[in-house]
């Protein structure tokens, strides 16, 4: 729970970059996959109660990604 203004500033970064190209071509392979970070931004949007709605969007947007992402399932149905 602390500094998630920085967290969803990296993460929303991340994400509104992912789908480039990295001009590392191994930086792909250390990068998360976009339903990781997904799941992480809903982490930390749920931290703040008035922000749940945008939890529960992130994280439905990390399932929809990947159905199997079972942590980002777990953690929608605790929303509800």
């Amino acid at each position: 729970g602390q500094r998630l203004e920085r967290a969803e500033a990296a993460l929303r970064g991340y994400l509104g970059g992912a789908g480039t190209v990295p001009p590392d071509p191994l930086a792909a392979v250390r990068e998360p996959p976009p339903d990781a970070a997904w799941y992480r931004l809903g982490q930390v949007l749920a931290y703040t109660p008035a922000r749940r709605a945008e939890a529960r969007s992130a994280l439905e947007r990390a399932v929809q990604l990947n159905p199997r992402n079972d942590g980002a399932k777990k953690a929608l149905a605790a929303l509800r």
